[in-house]
């Protein structure tokens, strides 16, 4: 059964013909007047593009004779966190994030821990465990997936710049299931497969030049870079990736990707800002940046402050108190796609001992919760003069029925993340419980596959 399905959504979104380019101050204003005071001064720019200058922690195994972990300083201290934290003082419009549980593994120099994307080693282990047994649901969800998708035959195609927007969306979603497959078999034969798609890109590309470059390259670096740290990082470093090659994966994720989402970037308003926001912060986990890590965390709470177009905060994307997503009058491919990298933003720095979950009243859960509620069939209230500060929407007078009923595979993640806060999310339990939805599928839009990973 092929778990390959099509996008959920174009992505574009909309600019009135009335729309002009606000000044970056205008924009830095408004957007700290609805969420907040940055973490950088007005004008700073944040961290930029700097490379990162520390690797993860070495420690794992040594295997095929290459010592795995990065290339920094050696006994890196063993984390093993719990699984619930502590929403600290973060209320509307707060600017302090709270205190998440930080996931198993091994801290580098930078103090995070790895693996420590989307998932953290507990987090693998569990589901290696559930399929080795052959015990539900992993074991269902594992038939599902083994011979679908990418497979030990993938071969990654790229040049030195890449001027197509969906290669690095594409081929990234590739090894990110390749790492997974390895993740649940211990098959080496899919370590490889996705350590030659990482390697191509590393060792071949110098330049993403697509026309557009904030969307898909976000999406696209949320799956290559959690299948890097999975393959860097997971099972203390089995798979094999010699630390050389992981030091420059660390580089080029830095110095290729991130400036092209996370450097003042115009377009980083409504769901291209929220990928672009979700690839920050996997890009950072992954670099081992602590600075990039506080970048993610402070757009997160307050939309990029550092260019004129980055209304991509929590609250400016889930605009109303009750959820409303900004998008929830054009259809509902979009808002889920919008609100799902916002889950996968929160997930990361979940597992990194920060609590975005909280922030603003816990908005994110108030809009996954406003989908799912909708898109079971029940009403929701809708507010036609919903916020928009950058200015990027039409006025949709009524929520859209579009796609209605029609879900995005972003629900395991967020159950297992609002679970994980200890936040009731009733709509979102019955989205996951719904006829045909688990085991969950996986797209190249989202990473999916929650039946296996986050149950």
């Amino acid at each position: 059964m092929a778990l390959l399905v099509p996008m959920a959504f174009p992505g574009d979104f909309f600019r009135p013909r009335a729309w002009r380019w606000p000044t970056a101050a205008t924009v830095i204003l408004i957007c700290q007047a609805c969420t907040g005071t940055s973490l950088f001064p007005s004008g700073s720019g944040g961290p930029g593009g700097a490379a990162t200058t520390g690797g993860a922690a070495t420690g794992g195994a040594a295997t095929g004779g290459a010592a795995t972990g990065g290339a920094a300083a050696t006994g890196g201290a063993t984390t093993t966190g719990g699984t619930t934290g502590a929403g600290g003082s973060v209320g509307s419009g707060g600017t302090t994030a709270g205190t998440g549980g930080l996931g198993s593994g091994v801290a580098g120099s930078s103090g995070l821990v790895h693996p420590g994307g989307l998932l953290t080693q507990n987090d693998l282990q569990r589901f290696r465990t559930g399929v080795t047994a052959v015990t539900a649901p992993w074991a269902t969800a594992w038939t599902a997936i083994r011979a679908a998708d990418a497979g030990t035959g993938y071969q990654p195609t790229v040049v030195v710049s890449i001027i197509d927007e969906y290669a690095l969306q594409n081929q990234g979603h590739a090894a990110y299931v390749l790492a997974i497959k390895w993740a649940a078999s211990g098959d080496m034969a899919f370590a490889t497969a996705a350590k030659r798609v990482l390697d191509a890109w590393v060792d071949t590309v110098t330049e993403i030049a697509s026309p557009q470059p904030t969307l898909r390259t976000g999406i696209g670096a949320v799956q290559m870079a959690n299948a890097a740290e999975i393959i860097a990082h997971g099972f203390g470093g089995g798979a094999g990736w010699p630390a050389g090659q992981v030091a420059k994966a660390k580089r080029w994720f830095s110095n290729v990707v991130w400036p092209r989402i996370c450097a003042g970037n115009l377009q980083r308003s409504s769901n291209w800002g929220t990928s672009a926001l979700a690839g920050c912060m996997s890009t950072a986990v992954f670099a081992d940046d602590r600075v990039k890590f506080n970048y993610a965390v402070d757009a997160y709470m307050n939309g990029f402050t550092d260019g004129p177009d980055g209304c991509a905060g929590v609250a400016q994307y889930i605009c109303t108190a009750d959820g409303q997503p900004t998008e929830a009058g054009r259809d509902q491919g979009h808002p889920q796609g919008g609100v799902g990298h916002l889950i996968e933003t929160a997930l990361i720095a979940w597992n990194q001992g920060t609590n975005l979950v909280a922030h603003a009243n816990n908005r994110l859960v108030a809009g996954t919760e406003y989908l799912a509620r909708y898109n079971l069939g029940n009403d929701v209230p809708y507010d036609a003069s919903f916020p928009d500060p950058c200015n990027v929407h039409p006025s949709w007078t009524v929520i859209s029925p579009t796609g209605r009923g029609t879900f995005s595979p972003v629900y395991e993640m967020a159950g297992r993340l609002f679970g994980l806060a200890g936040i009731a999310h009733p709509f979102t339990t019955q989205v996951i419980a719904s006829t045909g939805y688990q085991p969950e599928k996986t797209n190249s839009d989202h990473v999916g596959l929650g039946t296996l990973t986050f149950q």
